[in-house]
């Protein structure tokens, strides 16, 4: 009696049909990236940001924050080969003290700041305190009204009480604040 021919075999495959061990290491590796990116990404309700509905001469009031000069160490070149991805520039604003408030045709209160880096080439913004009361929203948007993310909430709160965005092009964005009704403030 003759035995059947032997089927041939995949590449990425061993011989008792299983992917070979790095193989199996690097999907298991990849499987964790992806996993752990949808566990910390920033979720976002959607929806368009009430301060796209303000007039040009509405958002030219809006008040504008600058962080003081770049340090020499800031500015240091990347040895040759190396990449630089940005500068983390630390600046001192309070949304809800230093916003530009105004109240919505709905009822809700909207403030706004604009954070400006002059020269940058996008941003992104990091929240040291993150304590919205509910139903509040946060969108944060490009000057040109092209691009925005958010709505952000209370859910989107680390467990360290921080909150970080994504990045947005150019060298300003604005930070808006859309609170329900008299509801307080909260921290941002």
């Amino acid at each position: 009696s003759s035995s059947p021919p032997d089927k041939p075999r995949s590449r990425t495959m061993d011989r008792t049909g299983s992917l070979p061990h790095p193989m199996r290491v690097l999907m298991l590796i990849l499987g964790l990236l992806f996993l752990h990116a949808d566990l910390i990404a920033q979720l976002s309700r959607g929806g368009l940001p009430a301060g796209w509905a303000l007039s040009d001469q509405e958002r030219s009031e809006i008040p504008m924050y600058e962080p003081g000069e770049l340090l020499p160490a800031d500015t240091a070149t990347v040895p040759a080969g190396g990449f630089r991805y940005g500068v983390q520039r630390l600046l001192q604003v309070d949304v809800v003290r230093d916003g530009r408030w105004t109240e919505l045709q709905d009822g809700r209160r909207m403030g706004q700041v604009v954070l400006r880096s002059p020269g940058a080439a996008m941003l992104s913004v990091q929240f040291d305190r993150w304590e919205l009361p509910q139903g509040a929203v946060v969108h944060l948007y490009d000057r040109a009204l092209t691009r925005s993310v958010g709505a952000f909430d209370a859910s989107n709160r680390a467990p360290d009480g921080t909150m970080a965005t994504e990045l947005l092009p150019g060298d300003a964005v604005v930070v808006e604040l859309v609170l329900p009704g008299l509801v307080r403030a909260g921290e941002l």
